[in-house]
């Protein structure tokens, strides 16, 4: 259902990127389109992702002890029957506690998307192309976060940084960035410090690399390779692709889909 307002968003992008990315500096509605863009792939990331499925696992495997002892001692259930019995409250489509979880939790997507637009309309934003002419820049999809200048750092523990200063808190020590391949050879960077763009800056060889293997790194199961250079793509991705450890819910009673944790 959000899907459908969000497509907006994309689609506006779209029409702001067709138009030549060196001029987005001169124009504020453009640059604002490109900027709602990244505050929606933060909100799709795979960490966000996590997060939300984290906490639904852990509510549910609480409520599952609890119901699954009063069974046990006020039925005189089994183990096993009190357990399956427990489960299918869990999972009630009307009252369980995974559907509930889920609901209150699309619920507050539109927040997070408003409190992610807001802090990102307080800053700059500037394209990079990498150097080469046969540089290439790999995509997950998902905008990310990183201290200035560092992109071999975490994400995850990021994401409390944006919240904060969502909240009008202060940021200690590096200021974050927000990092997105718009094309195989744009990259849009966001952040509080950065000036708007009045052009296209070079990106360093060595800055394309450590981005690269940081998409590497993040993708769950895909990385998406330029449409040139593919073989080339194809064998750094082999090179720098980390495999994912098997998926681990935290509910005992639901296996773990590929997308139920990313990383832990």
């Amino acid at each position: 259902a959000l899907e459908k307002d969000w497509s907006l968003i994309e689609s506006q992008a779209a029409d702001a990127l067709d138009e030549e990315p060196a001029t987005l500096g001169a124009d504020p509605e453009r640059r604002q389109a490109v900027l709602d863009l990244m505050a929606l792939h933060l909100l799709r990331s795979s960490e966000m992702l996590s997060g939300q499925n984290k906490l639904i696992a852990q509510e549910s495997a609480k409520v599952l002890r609890g119901e699954w002892e009063r069974r046990i001692e006020e039925t005189g259930m089994s183990h096993e029957e009190a357990l399956r019995s427990a489960d299918a409250e869990i999972r009630n489509a009307d009252r369980g506690v995974v559907p509930q979880q889920r609901r209150r939790i699309a619920g507050t997507l539109p927040e997070y998307l408003d409190r992610y637009r807001s802090l990102l309309r307080g800053c700059g934003l500037r394209l990079h192309r990498p150097k080469k002419a046969g540089g290439f820049l790999l995509g997950d999809g998902p905008a990310f976060l990183s201290p200035t200048g560092r992109l071999d750092r975490a994400t995850t523990a990021l994401f409390g940084r944006v919240r904060s200063a969502a909240r009008g808190v202060p940021l200690e020590g590096d200021e974050w960035h927000c990092w997105m391949p718009l094309k195989p050879r744009v990259m849009a960077v966001a952040g509080p410090r950065l000036l708007s763009c009045a052009g296209e800056r070079p990106l360093a060889s060595q800055m394309v690399r450590k981005f690269n293997a940081k998409q590497c790194y993040r993708a769950q199961l895909r990385v998406v390779l330029p449409p040139d250079h593919v073989d080339q793509a194809r064998e750094f991705v082999k090179q720098h692709a980390r495999p994912t450890p098997p998926p681990v819910s935290e509910y005992p009673m639901i296996e773990a889909d590929p997308y139920e944790m990313w990383r832990r």
